[in-house]
Formats: C-alpha cells, structure tokens, sequence
C-alpha cells in the first residue's frame, strides 16, 4: 500500500478510529480508578569510610566505597535487613512482598544510595524507607571485618530521611487513558487496514485505476429509491442528468470510426444501472437533436420498455424471428425525444439469436436511420452476449456500480470484450457516494498518482463531471 491509500484507510474509516480511540481512553480511565493507589517514599543514605588519616586515605577509602557500594545495595533487600524491617514495624507483608516495594539504587560515581519505597499507605511506605535505611547501616555495620575495639571501616547513615507523600504515585488516569487511547487508535487503523486489503469492491475512480487504464468517462451519485430519469417531469429530468450530459460530451471526443455510432452499454454484474444508463444517456443525446434508439438486447431480463413505461411484449425477439416489423416493434417516448426498441417475449435461446444474420441485417439498418443506437446488453459475467454484440459496435461502456462490482470482476469482464476483441470505449462508475464524488471539475483525477495497471487497452482518457442522478437497474 502507498500513502495515499494509508490516508484513504484514515478517511474512510475516521469514525471507526474515533470511536475506538474513545473506547480505548474510557476503558484506561476505568481501569486506573478500580486499580488501588500507591504511594511512593524516598530515603536517602550515605556510605563512607571512617579510617580515613589523610586526604591520600579518604581518596582511597571513597573509590574503595563506590566499588562496594552495589553490593551494599543488592544487600538492601536480602532477608537479614528485611526481617528487621518487618520487625520493627509489625509488618504482616510477607518478605517477598515487602522485597517487591523496596528499590534501592546507588548514584553513579557517587556513594549514595536512593532507597525507594512503593506501597499503598503513603505512612508505610515512609516508615519501610527510613526503616531500611537503618537496618541496612546495622547489617553493613555487622558484615564488616575489623579489629578487635575499632570502629567498622564502612559506615551508612542516613541524610534524607522519607516523609509520607499523599498525592498517589499511581494509577495516574490521564496517562492510562492516553495509552489506551492511543491502544484504541491503533487497533481501529490495524482493522481499517486489513478491511482495506480484504475488501476489493470498487468505490471511487483510484479502485479503478488498480485494475485498468481505460477511462472512467461518467460517475453518477448515488441516490435514494425514486423513478428512472424518463419518467421525471422534463424540467427536474434535465436539472438531475448532468452526469449524462458530460458522458454524451465526451463521446463525442471519441474516435469512433464515423458519424453514425452504435454503442454497446453493459457491465460486469447484475443491478449496477446499466439500463438507467442507457435510459438517461439517450435523452441527453436526444436533448441536442440527435436521432436516438435504444434497443434492449438483454433477451434474458428485458427492462429498458419498463424504464419509459412503454410495453414490452414485442419487440427484438419479435423482429429477429419475423414475427413482427421493425416498424411495427419499434415505440417512441415523449415528443419523439427517442425511439425505443423492447426487448419482447424472452426467447430460449437469447445469446444464438444475437449472433444471426437477422441481427448484424438490423444492426445495420438501425445505424442508416439513426445518429446513435444504444445496445442494452446482458451483464459480461454470467454470459457472453455484451461482448458478442460489442465486437459488431462501435466499442463498449461498461457502467461499474461503486461499493458493489469487485475489483477481479471487473478486470473479468474487461478481459471478456479484450477476448472477443470488442473496443472498450470507457467506463461509467456509478452508485458512488457523495464523499467519495467530491470533485466537480473537468479532469477530476488530474494530479492523482496512477498506480501500475495490468495491461493497456487503446483508448481515449478522459473524466466527466460528477453528477446528481441514479436511477434503478
């Protein structure tokens, strides 16, 4: 992963991170407030030699004391000094206990030793200082060999005595919060991380780059439940279609072999609004004088007759049989905006009937009689009839809905039309939320770092605006 998808991880998954780091702080408070306090007193001792005659004798007596001065403090909590602590204080601590509260540290080039105490009673654990101060002074003192009626060479006395503390030395709650805010944040980035990886669904146009380099021409927003784009009053039908505005402008870029343009629209699974595409798409080329048909070539599931309210029960299948007329299958909508072509009766064998000479006979003589012929063909991935009919056509829209196709879907379905030689003229993402669509302007993915793709296909980069519309399959 590179940086920008670290920071992708961070945004998406921000409340994630809130919630956990506030869980984590709230569970670090609670477990200092139950924990019970501990008080902590220092006493400090001095170790020096008392057979010293001379400057030359105490400078060898106090190197001779910082060489032994360690030893003096590992003896600081041995059984002879702390039975005499218990002793004297009436502890009932057990001596291993007692050796857990009791530190005691030597000062570096120095001969004095730091005796820390740490115990819940901030008296006791005053009283544990002093006391181990003295008894160690009396053990040395006892260890110590010298002559008969001298003095010990080695002596220990006290210089700072411990005084109770009543502010607690721990549990401190603000810095167990931190730490477990800190716990939190990291666990919520470690589990946004491995969703990240896990989680190969398609959700902004970076997705898209990771699988191809062919164009993202159109992104539409995701929308509530509410009609299909033909069936809005004409006025909030064109305020709410800007995405199929830009997609029309962009096609029109394309390098598509002549005026006349036969496209096909599919995509890689099921109800990623590839028939509201192909809806909306035709008003707004009809909105500019263009002599529009749309044909539902999914003889499976026909549902472009229902996305303009019109009846289906003839149509395509009809034709390609000699049922009926094309004159007679075909429907216009509205003002004569667009003609339809339904898909009709659902035949048993839709993908053979695709691949007759009475199709590629129709296929033509759409393309004489209209500016445009929109194909709305089956998803890639169950069959194979997009990607037949595709191979016929000017080239192939494939419209990815964000947050559902995954990442090896689609590269399957391109690999599909790059099989059977189709031209994929670009992709339409759709269903994107509005956080991840936030750019509104001509060349959104300009100055985003393109990743490694797999392979290339000869097409025409270009972004379209982001849009307010999307309708139903």
């Amino acid at each position: 992963m590179e940086i920008h998808d670290y920071v992708s991880v961070l945004r998406r998954g921000w409340l994630l991170l809130l919630l956990l780091a506030l869980l984590g702080a709230l569970l670090g408070w609670g477990l200092a407030l139950v924990q019970p306090p501990k008080y902590s007193a220092v006493a400090k001792a001095y170790v020096s030699t008392q057979a010293a005659t001379s400057i030359g004798d105490l400078s060898q007596g106090t190197a001779f004391t910082q060489q032994v001065i360690t030893s003096y403090a590992d003896i600081a909590t041995t059984a002879s000094v702390l039975d005499r602590v218990r002793s004297d204080l009436h502890l009932t601590l057990t001596r291993a206990k007692l050796a857990k509260e009791i530190t005691v540290v030597p000062a570096t080039n120095e001969t004095v030793l730091t005796i820390s105490v740490s115990d819940g009673s901030p008296t006791r654990a005053a009283a544990i200082a002093n006391s181990v101060s003295r008894n160690l002074s009396l053990t040395v003192d006892a260890l110590t060999p010298r002559a008969v009626g001298t003095k010990a060479p080695i002596s220990i006395a006290q210089v700072d005595p411990a005084v109770a503390n009543r502010i607690p030395d721990s549990p401190k709650p603000l810095l167990y919060a931190a730490f477990g805010a800190v716990g939190g944040l990291l666990l919520a980035f470690l589990f946004s991380v491995i969703r990240e990886l896990s989680d190969t669904r398609v959700r902004d146009i970076d997705d898209v780059a990771r699988v191809t380099d062919v164009p993202v021409i159109g992104t539409t927003e995701r929308r509530g439940r509410g009609p299909a784009a033909p069936q809005l009053p004409r006025e909030l039908r064109l305020a709410r279609m800007e995405a199929y505005r830009s997609l029309r402008n962009n096609l029109q870029f394309m390098e598509l072999g002549a005026t006349k343009r036969s496209l096909v629209v599919t995509s890689s699974i099921s109800a990623e609004g590839k028939s509201t595409s192909v809806a909306s798409l035709g008003l707004a080329l009809a909105d500019v004088g263009e002599r529009v048909v749309l044909v539902d070539a999914d003889l499976r599931r026909p549902t472009l007759a229902g996305q303009f309210g019109l009846d289906g029960s003839v149509g395509l299948s009809d034709v390609l049989i000699g049922r009926v007329s094309l004159d007679a299958a075909l429907q216009t909508w509205g003002d004569d905006e667009v003609t339809v072509l339904p898909g009709g009766e659902v035949p048993p064998n839709p993908n053979e009937l695709l691949q007759t000479e009475a199709m590629a006979a129709l296929m033509a003589t759409l393309s004489e009689r209209f500016d445009t012929v929109l194909f709305d063909a089956p998803p890639l991935l169950p069959v194979s009839d997009a990607a037949l009919l595709a191979r016929r056509t000017s080239g192939a829209i494939v419209v990815a809905a964000a947050g559902e196709v995954r990442r090896g879907q689609l590269d399957e379905a391109l690999v599909s039309l790059e099989r059977a030689n189709a031209r994929v003229l670009g992709l339409v993402l759709t269903k994107v939320s509005r956080r991840s669509n936030s750019v509104y302007t001509y060349g959104a993915d300009r100055g985003r770092r393109r990743r490694p793709v797999k392979r290339r296909r000869d097409s025409v980069r270009s972004t379209s605006p982001s849009a307010s519309f999307e309708g139903l399959s």
